[in-house]
C-alpha cells in the first residue's frame, strides 16, 4: 500500500534538507573557525546543526505517522475480509451438555433444626434466634463467633 506517495516524497525532501543543513552548519563552522576563531563558529554549528537535526526528526515522525495510517488501513481490510467469509470450522456448535438444573430450594429452618455444625458443636434454630451449647444468640453469626472463641480457648 502506498496511498501517501506525495506526502512521502515531501518528507524525503524535508529529510534531505535537514541533512544538508547539518552539513552546511559544520562547513560554515569550520570556515568561521579558521577566520574568526571558536567564538563565532560554536553558535553557527549549534543553530544550524540542531535546526537540521530537528528537520530530520520531524521527517521521521511524519514517516512513522504515515506507516501507522497504512498499517491501520491494512488491518481494517483484513478484518473486513475475515468477517465477510467466516470459517466453518469455527462456527458455533450446538450444545451437547444437558441443561443445568438448579438445586432444590431448602425450606427455612424451623425451631429445633440443627442449621450448622461448627467445631463439633451444633447450632440449633430456636424461636428467637440460635442456640449453641445451651447459650442463646440473636444471630447465627454470634453463635459461630462464640463457638470459634471456645475452640480457640480449648486449643481445638
Amino acid at each position: 500500500m502506498n496511498k501517501y506517495s506525495t506526502a512521502r516524497s515531501l518528507i524525503a525532501v524535508l529529510s534531505i534538507i535537514g541533512w544538508i543543513t547539518v552539513a552546511a552548519g559544520i562547513l560554515f563552522a569550520l570556515v568561521l573557525y579558521q577566520s574568526s576563531g571558536l567564538r563565532l563558529s560554536i553558535p553557527v554549528i549549534i543553530s544550524l546543526g540542531l535546526g537540521g537535526l530537528a528537520l530530520v526528526a520531524i521527517a521521521q515522525m511524519a514517516t512513522a505517522q504515515l506507516d501507522t495510517a497504512e498499517n491501520t488501513a491494512e488491518m481494517v481490510a483484513l478484518l473486513k475480509q475475515s468477517l465477510a467469509r467466516p470459517d466453518p470450522a469455527k462456527a458455533p456448535q450446538p450444545a451437547t451438555t444437558p441443561p443445568r438444573r438448579e438445586p432444590p430450594v431448602k425450606a427455612p429452618p424451623v425451631p429445633g433444626d440443627v442449621v450448622e455444625m461448627r467445631h463439633g458443636k451444633d447450632i440449633v434454630r430456636i424461636e428467637n434466634g440460635y442456640r449453641a451449647e445451651g447459650k442463646d444468640f440473636a444471630t447465627i453469626g454470634g453463635a459461630r463467633v462464640w463457638i470459634d472463641a471456645q475452640a480457640l480457648r480449648s486449643g481445638k
